[in-house]
């Protein structure tokens, strides 16, 4: 990290992303129309909203669809947002997951 010229500020993002795709259940990426919703349980993006509570909104999807794709220009309030949809969606996928704490200690380390 030391020597990364990436965004510090998204690794603990890139990191819960990338590790998904190690676990199994990375997130479809987007296609070229937005679709207005983010199915957590299923993983993809849809038009319609799921018949349960596990889906992203209109503002968060299109969050998390500019974050899937590679832009990594999101400001504070949408990478804490974004984080926090991302620790969702682990919790849905890992049984006995939790909440992560590591975000915590990185917030109070980079201020």
């Amino acid at each position: 990290l030391d020597g990364s010229s990436e965004n510090l500020a998204l690794a603990p993002h890139n990191f819960l992303l990338e590790l998904s795709r190690y676990l199994g259940f990375y997130p479809e990426l987007p296609s070229m129309e937005a679709l207005p919703y983010f199915d957590l349980l299923a993983g993809q993006f849809t038009g319609s909203i799921p018949q349960h509570p596990h889906y992203t909104a209109a503002e968060e999807t299109q969050l998390l669809a500019t974050f899937l794709t590679g832009n990594t220009n999101i400001n504070r309030q949408g990478r804490e947002l974004l984080l926090n949809r991302l620790t969702e969606f682990y919790q849905i996928h890992i049984e006995g997951f939790g909440s992560l704490k590591s975000h915590h200690v990185l917030k109070e380390v980079l201020g």
